[in-house]
Parts: structure tokens; C-alpha cells; sequence
């Protein structure tokens, strides 16, 4: 019930867009410049952007306090996908507003010298109303900023060194700014 809401919901986003098609399509590569990897695949078509995004990162720490070790691992891929309205400014700049939908992947671990360790497993969903600008600094390659409002929500499994398991829900919002140089195969 909760895709068909969210497919709905697509459906008339998608028709609020005054969408031109050109006669071609322009396709590019785009990376994110943040903690991890991000690529993005965007495809321009008139004043519409659609654009695939593949995202890792990971996070290792270690501490100590006295004969107390802990060391914690954390691990986030998201395969999402944006779509957007472009409106330009000036010859240089654009701006564009829409949607990035995606699958999340979330791991996380804690292992203590004294008690064992805890391991957690999630997936889900998110979904993050976005608004961005980029400025070509050539015909073919700009830079850009995006600004997303994100929630998300996960579901998944915390297992201990004790062999318990404990189903685990998550949900939350926040906000992402991200700079973003994209290259586009003209």
C-alpha cells in the first residue's frame, strides 16, 4: 500500500513539470565532493534532469580508556535516483528543484574488550525534496550545489556477542548540502 502511495505521488509530480523535449539527449558523470564516494549519472533531456546516483561511505574509529578498548565501524550505500526541473538563470547558471528517491544499506558495529560486540543491519527508503544550482565554467563541465531536506526510514536486525537479536526500526530527517562537479558528454 505505502509504494502505491509513494508511485501516486510520483505520477503527479512528474505532471506538474513542463517538461520540453529536446532532440537529443545529453548524458554526463558527476561526483560529489563529501565524505565517501558519490557518483552521479546525469541525463539531460530539454529542461529535465534525470540522474542515477551510487553512494558509499564508511567510517572506522578506534578508542581506549585505561584496560577499555572499543573500535566501531559504520557503513552507508545508497542507489538513488534524481529527478528534476531545470530553469536558467543566465547562460551560465542554472538552478533546478525536485526529488531524489533511493535505497539505503546500513551497517554498523561496536566491539568492546570487555563485553563483546553489537552488530547492526538496516535497509529502507528515503526520500529527499531537493533544490540545487551549478554554473558551467565550460561548455562541458560545471559545479554545483545541492540543498535537500532527507528523511528516511530503515528496518533491519542488532545482533550481540550473546547471540541476541532484537528487530530494529529507524526513521529521522535532516537536512544535506552537497557540492557537485559534473562533466557532460556534449
Amino acid at each position: 500500500m505505502a509504494y502505491q502511495k509513494v508511485m501516486i505521488g510520483f505520477t503527479v509530480f512528474f505532471a506538474s513539470f513542463n517538461v520540453t523535449f529536446a532532440d537529443d539527449v545529453i548524458y554526463g558523470l558527476g561526483v560529489g565532493v563529501q565524505n565517501g564516494v558519490k557518483v552521479y549519472l546525469p541525463i539531460t533531456i530539454g529542461n529535465f534532469l534525470l540522474e542515477p546516483t551510487l553512494s558509499l561511505f564508511e567510517r572506522e574509529s578506534e578508542s581506549s580508556d585505561n584496560s577499555i578498548r572499543s573500535s566501531n565501524e559504520f557503513r552507508v550505500a545508497e542507489i538513488s535516483v534524481g529527478m528534476f526541473e531545470i530553469k536558467s538563470i543566465s547562460s551560465n547558471t542554472k538552478t533546478y528543484f525536485g526529488v531524489r528517491v533511493g535505497y539505503i544499506n546500513r551497517e554498523d558495529a561496536a566491539y568492546f574488550s570487555t563485553s563483546g560486540f553489537r552488530k547492526n543491519k538496516s535497509d529502507g527508503y528515503f526520500i529527499a525534496s531537493t533544490i540545487g544550482a551549478q554554473y558551467s565554467l565550460t561548455r562541458d563541465f560545471s559545479i554545483g550545489l545541492d540543498v535537500a531536506l532527507k528523511y528516511f526510514k530503515t528496518e533491519g536486525t542488532s545482533k550481540t556477542s550473546i547471540d541476541e537479536r532484537v528487530k530494529i526500526q529507524e526513521s529521522g530527517y535532516g537536512s544535506v548540502a552537497e557540492i557537485i562537479m559534473r562533466y557532460q558528454f556534449n
